[in-house]
């Protein structure tokens, strides 16, 4: 007789274009041979990953939020985890993680909770949520160290460290396409960095185009690609255009192509507001250094967990000189640039297998399951 699949019931906010989306949706396609997965959502207003939910899942089903403070949709979860005889239920970001939660504590599921993406709260209501979070559910798991210890101090046992997962296959790209992007940019022969950031206050747009400005008042042939799209957008226009760089910097606004822009760029930059926001395990950086370009990015956060300075250079927060230098050293050393890539693939295919991604949570499951 055939043993039923256990059942995994996900719950997230939407499916946008963010990280923690992606990790989902690449969890699912590791782990929907081996369970039956189905996908819970609050809103649909953000749809880019809905298409391939749709195909990995058994069901995808939304539960609106119709005000801000409606709850409804945390009994209507509960109610959907007991039709469904789910086994687990797992959580992304805080407000997916707040309704996901609590329905499983509703129906008596325990819960997988991955509300913590980050390695900094920039609000007390967000710090508080993942505090409640934390002694709700059953396992809590951030993709970084600094996620969970500068929130907790030490790990505790019902916490986790599993760090995003990288599947290589996803870099074997179609080489006319990437010639038709390299085409589209124009780029010529200046050497090209880019920053695949959203434009809000916890990223630091600021700084690099400051030290863009910097460069190119050395005589450096440098262009900048900035992609992404949000609300400080306007602001780092008009500082580019004070700056005198705005014809060295490309706003290519939000892409789905994003992995052929970095494979036409020699550098890729990820600055961070350390005031309000540090990185947890960001994807633009593994992605980056699994296609082999090096990272420049700020020395915080779970950052620190994967650039180590053999792979990738760490800098000061909001320093315009050492993100500069660390451009420059880059651009003028050839043997630091190779090891650099060398060591960056190295370091994620050690670090964020994709197999080791998938089999970390079926640990977790089987923990579970086991009692």
């Amino acid at each position: 007789m055939q043993i039923p699949m256990k059942k995994i019931l996900f719950v997230i906010n939407s499916l946008g274009p963010g990280g923690a989306e992606r990790q989902l949706i690449e969890l699912i396609k590791g782990l929907r041979c081996s369970y039956e997965c189905h996908l819970a959502i609050l809103q649909d207003d953000e749809d880019h990953y809905l298409e391939d939910a749709h195909q990995l899942c058994k069901s995808v089903s939304l539960f609106p939020r119709r005000s801000t403070y409606d709850f409804s949709p945390i009994w209507q979860i509960a109610k959907a985890c007991r039709q469904l005889n789910i086994d687990i239920v797992q959580t992304y970001l805080p407000l997916g993680s707040f309704y996901g939660v609590l329905a499983a504590k509703l129906a008596g599921r325990p819960s997988v909770c991955c509300a913590i993406r980050d390695a900094k709260d920039d609000n007390n209501k967000k710090r508080w949520l993942i505090l409640l979070l934390e002694k709700l559910s059953t396992v809590m798991v951030a993709n970084s160290k600094a996620g969970l210890c500068n929130r907790f101090g030490l790990l505790r046992d019902n916490m986790k460290v599993v760090y995003n997962g990288i599947d290589f296959s996803r870099f074997d790209l179609d080489k006319e396409k990437t010639e038709e992007v390299k085409s589209e940019l124009n780029i010529g022969n200046a050497y090209a960095v880019a920053m695949v950031a959203a434009f809000a206050n916890r990223k630091d747009h600021e700084t690099l185009v400051k030290a863009l400005a910097c460069l190119v008042r050395e005589g450096r042939d440098i262009k900048l690609l900035l992609v992404g799209e949000g609300i400080t957008k306007a602001a780092v226009t008009a500082l580019a255009l004070s700056e005198g760089v705005l014809d060295r910097i490309i706003f290519t606004g939000f892409r789905s192509d994003v992995l052929y822009l970095i494979k036409n760029m020699n550098l890729c930059v990820l600055l961070s507001n350390d005031k309000v926001h540090q990185e947890g395990i960001s994807n633009s950086i593994i992605e980056s250094m699994a296609m082999g370009i090096p990272v420049v990015a700020t020395n915080s956060g779970g950052t620190v967990e994967v650039i180590d300075g053999s792979n990738g250079i760490l800098v000061a927060d909001g320093s315009v000189v050492a993100v500069a230098s660390a451009i420059a050293k880059m651009m003028d050393d050839s043997l630091l640039y190779e090891r650099c890539s060398t060591q960056a693939i190295a370091t994620i295919k050690s670090k964020m297998s994709y197999d080791h991604y998938i089999s970390e949570y079926q640990a977790i499951y089987k923990h579970l399951f086991d009692g």
